[in-house]
């Protein structure tokens, strides 16, 4: 199920903000449909997948950053 049938929205997210998702390829606890479900429900205008498996803050911050800063740089 996706957000549009849980909320009834009209299929359209009512988050106003550009969303960037940053997500792992190797979560072995949240699958890549499920990405794919928050891409579409919340109309993200980016989806960047990286290698931390669950724990997005066991990864180097040199990572995650300039990819924070460049959507926030485009937007």
């Amino acid at each position: 199920l996706g957000l549009e049938e849980l909320l009834d929205f009209g299929g359209k997210s009512p988050l106003r903000s550009p969303i960037q998702i940053i997500a792992s390829r190797n979560d072995p606890y949240i699958p890549s449909e499920a990405i794919e479900q928050l891409k579409k429900d919340f109309s993200a205008k980016r989806v960047v997948e990286i290698e931390y498996g669950h724990f997005p803050y066991s990864i180097d911050s040199k990572k995650i950053l300039p990819i924070v800063e460049q959507f926030e740089h485009s937007h």
